[in-house]
């Protein structure tokens, strides 16, 4: 016993002075988003006056995200110029850390750039991540799979498999929650972090500093810089008037749809609309025809499906023949599903009568790919997103519903940014509890981000959908929805 008492006081111990190691030894640190303007940023900071070369600012660690280097400047210039300035601020007991951005990464790569050994050995001594305390900062962002790789770390097979370089993974800035903050929250949890802070990546997420993945990421807009204080205080002000700025959040993922419409204003082009052109599509067996709407001064393509093998079968007796039903109704219900789940990846759809014919129009998304169609024509999957957790995502989706149709030719991607889209669910809500045939053998894993969704959709939201479904169908969704919670899927 008395030794279990030693044991536990040494480790709490080497706990402690571990942790107290961590402590930086500045007053406090300041990271900026040094994308341009570098030599101005830092002057109106007052912490380096480029005529003199001299360093103001005493006892503080400045964190520079790149991209530093300007490949269009002369580079032996700049990166002695970055140098004198790392120097100066060590006369000043001070420190300047530059995160290697990809700019950096691709000087290092294209040996067509002629650099002296000493400038590419200082490219080379670049970090793509760096910690202090228990915030990590990356240039934009940091994949789990990239950690596994730095750090020889053994984690779940079902994650991603792509390495990514910290330095150009957007990821975590771009892609879904729902897989998205999983693999953040992993990420920093194997190397002890957290938060992580990096520099904005994209033109669609404006703003002067933005926070999602519930805070756990933080981006860093252009003229902005982070002051972290020694006792973990941070506060964000702008360069160019000094001003403190507040956090905005984030949208979920980056574009919300590939229409550049709002969900409302999708609604409202679909349920009033002029049919101003129309074709057949010659996939399937269900005939769908796609249409072009104009409302309002705003035109979009929607699909129009009328297909209903088993009409006003929600308020009839039930049989094992209804659960092989192919319904438009059920595009609907996908619909709704997914608004009431916050997903937001099944495209709008509304029931309307088109030509003395009832069935729904359903947006539709011009640019798409499907994974036959890559795969046919071997075109290398290109997404920040990964591919895997994608998938996983429409699988969950998939379980819940029980779709029984989901093919290599229904799963859907945009071209501009992989974005896997939600779409055909025409052969879904049976009333069995097991999963369809064609997920029998696949890997499936609920994130906790997606328990909580499917936790905050109880049975009496599910009635909702009663005047689609059938009451089995409706009781079938709940029995799933609480095995999915439950992992007994």
């Amino acid at each position: 016993m008395r030794l279990f008492f030693w044991i536990t006081l040494f480790l709490l111990t080497l706990d402690c002075w571990a942790e107290e190691n961590t402590k930086t030894d500045f007053e406090a640190t300041w990271v900026v988003n040094a994308q341009s303007n570098l030599l101005t940023n830092l002057t109106a900071l007052q912490v380096f006056e480029s005529e003199t070369n001299n360093w103001s600012k005493q006892n503080i660690h400045l964190i520079l995200l790149g991209n530093v280097i300007d490949p269009s400047v002369d580079l032996a210039t700049q990166i002695s110029q970055l140098k004198q300035i790392q120097s100066s601020a060590i006369s000043a007991n001070s420190k300047v850390s530059v995160i290697r951005g990809n700019v950096e990464s691709n000087l290092l790569i294209d040996k067509s750039i002629e650099l002296s050994s000493e400038h590419r050995a200082w490219l080379s001594s670049l970090p793509e991540t760096l910690k202090v305390a228990k915030t990590l900062f990356s240039h934009r962002g940091l994949s789990l799979t990239a950690v596994e790789h730095d750090s020889n770390i053994k984690v779940k097979k079902e994650l991603d498999k792509k390495i990514h370089s910290p330095s150009n993974y957007m990821g975590s800035q771009i892609c879904h929650p729902l897989f998205e903050s999983f693999r953040l929250s992993q990420a920093l949890e194997l190397v002890n972090a957290n938060s992580l802070w990096v520099s904005n990546a994209q033109d669609g997420l404006k703003g002067q500093w933005l926070t999602r993945l519930s805070e756990r990421l933080n981006i860093l807009g252009n003229h902005t810089v982070a002051q972290f204080n020694y006792d973990g205080q941070v506060s964000v002000v702008d360069i160019n008037t000094m001003n403190t700025v507040i956090a905005s959040q984030a949208p979920d993922r980056f574009p919300a749809n590939p229409i550049g419409y709002s969900e409302q204003e999708v609604i409202d082009i679909l349920t009033h609309g002029k049919v101003i052109n129309e074709v057949d599509i010659p996939v399937g067996i269900t005939k769908p025809k796609r249409m072009t709407l104009s409302y309002q001064g705003k035109t979009m393509d929607a699909i129009f499906k009328f297909q209903d093998t088993d009409p006003n079968m929600q308020n009839n007796g039930w049989n094992r023949k209804k659960e092989l039903a192919d319904r438009y109704q059920y595009e609907v219900v996908a619909y709704e599903l997914d608004k009431m789940l916050g997903i937001g990846l099944v495209p709008p759809a509304v029931e309307r009568n088109i030509n003395d014919k009832l069935g729904i129009l359903q947006a539709w998304y011009t640019g798409l790919i499907s994974k036959l169609s890559y795969s046919e024509d071997n075109i290398e999957y290109g997404g920040h997103c990964d591919r895997q957790a994608q998938r996983n995502m429409v699988r969950v989706f998939d379980l819940l519903i029980h779709n029984t149709d989901r093919n290599q030719s229904n799963i859907m991607y945009s071209r501009h940014d992989w974005q896997l889209w939600f779409i055909d669910h025409s052969r879904s809500f049976g009333t069995s509890i097991r999963r369809p045939k064609m997920y029998k053998r696949s890997k499936i894993y609920v994130t906790p981000e997606y328990k909580a969704l499917l936790e905050q959709v109880e049975y009496e939201a599910l009635k909702k959908l009663r005047p689609w479904l059938h009451k089995k169908q409706i009781k079938a969704i709940e029995r799933r929805r609480k095995r999915l919670i439950s992992d007994r899927h």
